[in-house]
């Protein structure tokens, strides 16, 4: 995981040309906040500097402000660190989520499979008796 953190860290060090590696860096150290361990908020607490200069953050492209998004970001997630019951809440809010979008199991979708080797997705095998998108083979 530090390796991970490391590289989010880096790239948040980004010119301004690569305004979009900054953004996904922060999606992702949000998504870690929310949803990671709490030993990693003590890790971004202690480069908090890199994330708050952010928030002054100004980059244009064929005069649109690309740099709206990053600052936003960047000050949710300094409000986040800076207020540990509010990061607690978005904790326990995630967790609600992934309750609700995942069950009781972590490991995401589930597929079942058939008792003659097909998933339940549908599709499978080729054979001549099969149905395909509503249609029966004749």
């Amino acid at each position: 995981m530090s390796t991970i953190v490391a590289h989010l860290k880096g790239k948040l060090d980004s010119s301004g040309l690569e305004w979009r590696r900054v953004q996904k860096s922060l999606a992702a150290i949000e998504y870690l906040l929310k949803n990671g361990s709490p030993r990693l908020t003590q890790d971004f607490r202690y480069d908090m500097f890199k994330i708050s200069t952010l928030q002054n953050f100004s980059f244009y492209e064929e005069g649109t402000d690309k740099g709206a998004g990053i600052r936003d970001k960047a000050t949710l997630i300094v409000n986040l660190l800076q207020n540990e019951r509010q990061l607690e809440e978005e904790r326990v809010q995630a967790a609600q989520y992934r309750e609700k979008f995942y069950g009781s199991s972590r490991g995401g979708a589930q597929l079942s499979m058939g008792s003659n080797n097909q998933d339940s997705w549908g599709g499978g095998g080729g054979g001549a008796n099969q149905s395909y998108g509503g249609y029966q083979n004749k």
